[in-house]
């Protein structure tokens, strides 16, 4: 019998609203994060349609990384995209959809936002340092003095971003060539 994806998501959601619901220490952890196939980097959540976010990094088989961030301002982010002046130092969010958000002056030193949305956000003064940013799409962010320093930005879209007084020593470029 064939399902169709949609009643198969919706199934899955029921499930994991269920487990969140009465969450067991061993199988829910406390920072929500973003699904990727990649175990050794992926970050793992489910946002339920009435906008709870549900971690399920221990059910995914998800390691942790060390993040400076704490479980609170990456939900604050993915939930209302407001976030100035954050300290999401080595968060997870992985093909994180961030159109529009406010990250001004935010801490995102080690940041893994590989294939991340930051279309039109405001990332002015923003630490950006170290940043795994490949893929991104950045298109029209503003990224006025924010500090890209060996930041890797291989593939990433940076059409009609704002760079003035951006630090880009060191960092990978979208065609993988380093600048200097």
């Amino acid at each position: 019998m064939l399902y169709s994806s949609a009643a198969i998501a919706s199934a899955w959601i029921a499930v994991l609203s269920a487990i969140a619901s009465n969450p067991s220490p061993s199988l829910v952890s406390q920072s929500p994060t973003s699904v990727d196939p990649n175990p050794d980097q992926s970050v793992c959540y489910i946002q339920t349609q009435e906008g709870q976010i549900l971690d399920l990094s221990r059910l995914c088989g998800v390691r942790e990384r060390n993040s400076t961030a704490s479980p609170m301002p990456i939900q604050q982010l993915l939930t209302t995209k407001q976030c100035s002046r954050c300290a999401l130092g080595n968060a997870n969010l992985i093909g994180a959809n961030l159109r529009v958000a406010d990250l001004m002056s935010a801490n995102l030193s080690n940041a893994n936002l590989t294939r991340a949305t930051l279309m039109f956000s405001d990332l002015r003064g923003a630490a950006l340092d170290r940043a795994d940013l490949q893929g991104a799409n950045l298109y029209g962010a503003d990224l006025t003095g924010a500090n890209l320093q060996e930041a890797n930005l291989t593939g990433a879209n940076l059409k009609g971003a704002i760079l003035n007084g951006a630090n880009l020593r060191g960092a990978i470029m979208p065609d993988s060539t380093t600048y200097r």
